[in-house]
């Protein structure tokens, strides 16, 4: 992989991105802390935490969505994928839990390199699981126009093959992205988002293990 290089602006490097996704899909362990702003139409302010072992993971954040407290928990096992919103009121539509889809990794991983982790989350409010984690985000989210940009990569997404938004992805001398910052396009309007990433772990099958501090209120798990 590069390190260290500025990408010559508007190079074609889809394939960087389509790297960048298979090492995370790869990789024995990946724990990302995040932040996510947003808005436009809808705000937000979350944080949250990403951690990711072999083919089980976990998500957790918490802060504000749309004005509206929440605590979000996402946990696919071997057998099954739990999760919801532990804010709601009506106890009875907080968490969710169902046979584990065979493509839940996937849909968590890709999903979050090519729509961002407030889309997934988005869903986790109503107590929803990843959407696809039965399979098919490949080709139901796309990216188009992949390009360098600074020391990162811009690119355009599109849904069910339509543009739905753009995005740029900044990323350290690893190749690992630090923010993403993403404007979405509906029929009511833009939503701005800004999400940044800290790699608390990182560890793959033929690259050395980065650790750093963890700083998260899921410390305790260190």
């Amino acid at each position: 992989m590069l390190s260290g290089v500025t990408l010559a602006e508007g190079e074609d490097r889809a394939g960087e991105l389509a790297a960048l996704e298979n090492r995370l899909l790869e990789a024995e362990v990946v724990r990302v802390d995040f932040t996510i702003t947003s808005e436009g139409i809808l705000g937000t302010a979350l944080e949250g935490r990403l951690d990711i072992r072999g083919n089980t993971l976990s998500r957790e954040a918490d802060g504000d969505f749309g004005g509206s407290p929440v605590d979000l928990i996402l946990a696919v096992s071997g057998t099954e994928i739990s999760g919801g919103n532990l804010a709601l009121a009506d106890a009875s539509l907080r968490e969710f839990s169902v046979k584990k889809p065979g493509a839940a990794k996937e849909a968590v991983i890709l999903g979050m390199t090519r729509m961002g982790i407030l889309h997934n989350l988005a869903l986790l409010t109503g107590s929803r699981p990843p959407d696809r984690s039965a399979g098919g985000l490949r080709d139901w989210v796309t990216t188009d126009k992949v390009r360098g940009q600074g020391d990162g990569l811009a690119f355009d997404i599109l849904v069910d093959g339509h543009e739905a938004a753009e995005a740029m992805l900044a990323m350290d001398s690893r190749r690992l992205p630090t923010r993403r910052d993403q404007t979405n396009r509906f029929p009511a309007g833009e939503m701005r988002v800004v999400e940044t990433y800290r790699a608390v772990s990182y560890t793959h099958l033929t690259l050395p293990t980065i650790i750093l501090p963890c700083r998260s209120r899921w410390s305790r798990a260190h």
